[in-house]
């Protein structure tokens, strides 16, 4: 069996002698894929995914970057341009978008101007709706799990349910509501004397 080195073996050989390192040996036919330049700033849809380029790099746009922008801390606050790396900056940062410093100092103007009380009972009054509606949702989440039945690993069936039924429940539940929105209703509207 005579063994032969291919015509393209070769022609490869003899490109790297002379020192022809890119040359081809073969032709090949087939799809070639259009080349689009982008720039910076351009924004693109390439396979499902959306491009861009900042600062010379090709990255990739996720539904998350909004978010991510959200939740970045600055280097310096927006407000005063003071580096932010004390302890309670990012704190701050995240509710109010300022520094812990700016938000002293405003605090202190409207102490100043006899209008902290009613910024206290407003921040205050928000809080105690967002944990009203926690403390709701739970109690409701309770009651309805209150009938159900639960089965042991030996066969019997047992309630865990305490003694009343879900309507007693509910009853007691709302009326403990009430009171607690009452409380909250009346703190909101109290004036500081």
């Amino acid at each position: 069996m005579k063994k032969a080195i291919s015509e393209a073996k070769v022609q490869r050989m003899r490109n790297l002698v002379t020192g022809k390192y890119k040359d081809k040996t073969r032709t090949q036919i087939g799809y070639v894929k259009k080349e689009v330049e982008y720039s910076e700033g351009d924004v693109w849809e390439e396979r499902g995914k959306t491009w861009t380029i900042k600062n010379g790099i090709r990255q990739n746009i996720t539904k998350l970057n909004a978010l991510r922008k959200l939740i970045r801390t600055p280097l310096t606050c927006p407000e005063c341009g003071n580096s932010m790396k004390k302890r309670l900056d990012q704190k701050f940062y995240k509710l109010r978008k300022k520094c812990f410093s700016c938000i002293i100092d405003e605090e202190h103007q409207m102490r100043i101007t006899k209008t902290f009380d009613e910024y206290e009972r407003d921040t205050i009054g928000k809080k105690l709706e967002s944990i009203y509606g926690n403390v709701k949702d739970n109690l409701n989440e309770y009651i309805s799990n209150i009938n159900k039945k639960y089965i042991t690993e030996s066969g019997i069936i047992e309630d865990w349910y305490g003694g009343l039924n879900k309507e007693q429940y509910q009853e007691l539940v709302d009326t403990e509501l009430k009171k607690l929105r009452k409380k909250i209703d009346n703190y909101k509207s109290k004036k500081q004397e």
